[in-house]
């Protein structure tokens, strides 16, 4: 629990793995969303389930994954958020190929090793995502690279996400698929199955992180500055109030 109890997702059920020489809590990125934890040395408390009766209500009731939905938007609120965006931007995103080695060791490092066995001697970014897919999941939408630079209904090659039987045909994977209210993904198959959508989350969530720190993801001093057309409108915005004070002060 973390105070302040704001909604029915501040207090939840988690499976404990006792780790040597810590004395914090540490927790999946995805579910910090609902406690609003920022990791600035917020409070939370511990509480055990004594009795039987109050065991099986943590693990039927308050487990996170029946709190994957928001009660409040009903969209997903545990989902994926900062580094697992841009991870898996940079997966699913057109051109992304591995050679068998590197695609066997990402699927071994989120635990599918059973699939290694498909892959081929080059696999694609799309190719690597669908084996995180149920095989009977069918549907289409905007990513959000589509809703944020276009104005047409003309699409780009990243711009419709296609999954049919499981497979991601077209499409770029980012926030409108795994994003905190948003996440279409997360979103159908939370409805599909509470425990195939936690599965989903903890394993895509590991896949875009091991992709970050394989493949990095950094920015300069100069990806912070502005165009020469902010620059332009902030100095007319700031003349017009100049002249407007100027004439404010002439007129008292």
């Amino acid at each position: 629990n973390r105070q302040p109890s704001l909604h029915r997702m501040s207090m939840m059920a988690h499976k404990v793995r006792v780790m040597k020489h810590t004395r914090t809590f540490t927790m999946n990125l995805t579910v910090t969303i609902p406690y609003n934890a920022d990791f600035d040395g917020d409070e939370m408390n511990l509480h055990v389930p004594q009795t039987e009766e109050a065991q099986v209500e943590a693990e039927m009731l308050m487990a996170t994954e029946n709190h994957i939905r928001s009660p409040r938007y009903g969209s997903p609120i545990i989902s994926c958020k900062q580094d697992h965006i841009s991870g898996i931007y940079l997966l699913t995103k057109d051109g992304t190929k591995f050679d068998k080695k590197t695609a066997a060791e990402l699927l071994m490092a989120i635990g599918l090793k059973d699939n290694i066995d498909e892959l081929k001697n080059e696999v694609t970014g799309k190719e690597l995502f669908s084996f995180l897919l149920p095989k009977n999941l069918n549907i289409e939408y905007k990513a959000s690279i589509y809703t944020r630079t276009k104005k047409t209904e003309e699409f780009g090659v990243d711009d419709l996400v296609v999954i049919k039987n499981g497979v991601l045909k077209q499409g770029v994977i980012d926030e409108n698929s795994l994003g905190e209210k948003k996440g279409a993904l997360i979103n159908i198959l939370e409805q599909m199955d509470k425990k195939i959508a936690r599965e989903f989350i903890d394993r895509v969530s590991r896949l875009s992180l091991e992709m970050v720190t394989k493949y990095g993801f950094s920015m300069s001093v100069s990806d912070q500055d502005i165009s020469d057309r902010a620059r332009k409108k902030i100095k007319d915005m700031v003349g017009g109030f100049e002249e407007e004070s100027r004439k404010v002060i002439k007129d008292y």
